[in-house]
Formats: structure tokens, sequence, C-alpha cells
């Protein structure tokens, strides 16, 4: 009888051992496993696991670039911050409705060859390099591109800049963009010997004076700057382009500033020689400048608002998800 007790309770013993066993079977199949597939986070119901986290973790332990645990355990925290900056912006654009498409990705994928001057065969030995599968080039690359698309649409489609602000920074900085008042000039040199005597300047004076007064019986100042001219531009017609009325020599400032459009000077005695000029236009705005000018400034002004601007978005998105972090 006695006996029989033993035998019960030894196969009690035995049954409880084999219940959890399994119990242990089912829940955690093997220790590796259990360490490589569990759950890391959740975002919104969608869940992170350590596998996702080691794949990243990989070639950073292949580079040689982590030592130690200590830099481990926080390259894994900074991977699984990214991770979850992910899961968001997936998330984010299944609402908008956003995707990349193939066109989108082969376009992104030439360009990245070509500004980085890589053949296809190049491109992927540099990323087996840095132990990145083509594979995962390309899953990279797509996010990318989607994580442009939901800033772009979420941010900086709603960046409004107003017309006082730009024109607050153009004041303040009217000199960097060159908007000053500028005039339109060609000319015309009589070139004088480099120790040229008072008889030489004389005689310069006296030929650039006979060119003006074929320029005022009807020949083309144009024509004339072809004809006579020694400057370089003389080919161009005398063109000097537009120049800042600051950055005028004084003494041709003074020759040139009682004429109208047209008009031709009397001739000034420069440093390489006697020239006449001829005032094209006075522009007292340059709105083609200007235009490009604010369209820049817009771009500044967006710039610097942009960081700031995604940052308080992210913060946003995340405080009304659910995130929980189980690492």
């Amino acid at each position: 009888m006695k006996f029989n007790r033993v035998k019960q309770l030894i196969s009690k013993s035995i049954l409880a051992a084999l219940v959890l066993a399994l119990a242990w079977t089912i829940s955690c199949p093997a220790a590796r496993a259990d360490i490589v597939d569990r759950i890391v986070a959740s975002v919104n119901g969608e869940i992170i696991t350590m596998k996702e986290l080691n794949d990243k973790l990989s070639p950073l332990l292949k580079s040689g670039k982590i030592k130690g645990q200590d830099e481990m355990n926080q390259a894994r925290r900074q991977i699984l911050q990214t991770l979850i900056e992910r899961k968001l912006i997936e998330q984010e654009a299944g609402r908008l409705g956003l995707r990349v498409s193939d066109r989108e990705m082969q376009m992104a994928i030439e360009h990245f060859k070509s500004s980085k001057n890589l053949t296809q065969e190049q491109l992927q030995a540099e990323l087996a390099k840095d132990g990145m599968t083509w594979e995962n080039f390309q899953n990279e690359l797509r996010f990318d591109l989607l994580r442009s698309e939901v800033i772009h649409d979420e941010v900086v489609s709603r960046i409004a800049i107003s017309a006082e602000e730009v024109k607050d920074y153009l004041e303040k900085h009217r000199a960097e963009f060159n908007l000053k008042t500028k005039v339109h000039l060609r000319n015309i040199l009589i070139a004088l010997p480099e120790q040229a005597a008072d008889a030489d300047i004389k005689a310069g004076i006296a030929e650039a004076g006979r060119v003006r007064e074929e320029i005022e019986n009807g020949l083309e100042f144009t024509e004339a700057a072809k004809r006579y001219s020694k400057a370089s531009n003389a080919q161009d017609g005398g063109d000097l382009g537009r120049i800042a009325w600051d950055d005028l020599n004084e003494i041709i400032g003074k020759a040139i500033g009682g004429l109208k459009p047209g008009q031709v000077s009397q001739p000034v005695l420069a440093d390489q020689g006697v020239q006449l000029f001829q005032l094209v236009e006075n522009i007292e705005r340059d709105e083609k400048g200007e235009a490009e000018a604010k369209a820049e400034i817009r771009r500044r002004i967006s710039q610097e608002l942009l960081q700031g601007r995604i940052e308080a978005w992210f913060k946003e998105l995340r405080a009304k998800s659910i995130i929980q972090i189980k690492f």
C-alpha cells in the first residue's frame, strides 16, 4: 500500500515536470529564439521585434565601430528610437495615402549613382563593404523618399512666409543681393601708349571726339565700338552690362551723370586711355534681380524654420501615439 502511494507521488511529480517543460517549450522554444524574436516595442499596436533591431545593429558590429557592452546597449537604444520613428512615418504615410512608386525609386537610384559617379556593380560592391545588401539599400532609399513626402505634406507645405517677412529680410540684406541702383553702359576705348605724353593724350581725346561726332551723325554706337574700340568687349558692341552706381569710378560717374538713355558722354581720360560711354539704361529698380532675390529669401527663411518645425511636428506625432517600449 505504501509502495503504491510512493508510486503515485512519483507519477504526479513526473507529470508536473512534463507540464512545466511543455509550458516552457510553448512560451520559449529556445532561449536564443526568445532573445531574437521577442517584442521590444509597439507603436500604435504595430510591433518591433528584437530581430528587426539586431538586423539594423549587425552592420555596425561587422564594421567594428562598436566596442564593449555599453556602446552596444547605447546603439541598441538609438536604433530602437529610429525604428519607432520609422513606424510612425510609415503609419502617417498610410493615413495620407502616400507611397513611393517603382518609377520614383528607379529615378532616385539613378540619381544616387550619378551623384557618386558609380556604376551599378560599383554601387553594390560599396554597399557590400558596409555590410548592406542591395535589398536593404532599396528599402532604406524607399523609406527616405517616403519620409520626404510625408514631411513635405505635413510640414514644408504648411510653412507660410508673409510678404512683409520677405521685405524685411531684403532690406536688411539688400547689399548681399546686389540690388543697388544700376546703369547699363557701353564704352569705346581709344588706347594710349603706356608712357603717354601730353601730345598723345591730346591726340587720343581728339580721336574720341571725332568718333563721338560720327555717332551723333547717325553711326550706331555698337558699330563704332567694333570699328574703333581697342577694348576686349569691342566685338560685343562695347557692352559693359549692368553696373551699380556705387561701383562706378568717380570720373566715369560724373561723365555719365547727366545723360539720358542713348546719349554719349564727352571723351573721358581714364587709366587705359580715352573712353566714350553710352548710357543704355538707368535701372532704378532691378525687377528681375529682386524677384530672384525674393525667391532665394523665401527658400532661406523656410530652411531656417524647417528643422524646428519638423521637430515640433514629430514631437506632436509621438505625443498622440501609443508607444510601448519593452526593451
